[in-house]
């Protein structure tokens, strides 16, 4: 078996011993890579700059359809083909928080 891996980071072949084991396989990072990585997210959030990577979730949005009337649509961004659609265009789960799949209909259908 071979006992070398390429970091993604710093893109430089390092012993197996210098990467940290996930539940099922080998880090794709050094971890030299990865602890300097963490140790800047920590300064970020210490001094309050750091943001979290925001979830795809469904937003209400509100289209004035003329003068008077307003109309509000609930829409998603699909995790496959990354388009911002209507709900209608996303199965449902009733065992997700948002009742609503990551991937809309098309891509589902197109990657099975």
């Amino acid at each position: 078996m071979n006992d070398t891996k390429s970091c993604n980071i710093c893109f430089i072949t390092k012993n197996r011993s210098e990467f940290y084991k996930d539940k099922t396989s080998i880090r794709s990072d050094c971890k030299q890579c990865h602890n300097k990585d963490n140790e800047e997210r920590q300064k970020l959030i210490r001094e309050g700059k750091h943001k979290p990577t925001k979830r795809n979730k469904v937003e209400t949005i509100i289209i004035k359809v003329n003068d008077i009337e307003e109309e509000t649509i609930k829409v998603k961004k699909c995790n496959r083909c990354f388009i911002i659609k209507n709900v209608e265009y996303y199965n449902t789960d009733n065992r997700l928080k948002q009742k609503v799949v990551g991937q809309c209909k098309i891509c589902q259908n197109k990657y099975k």
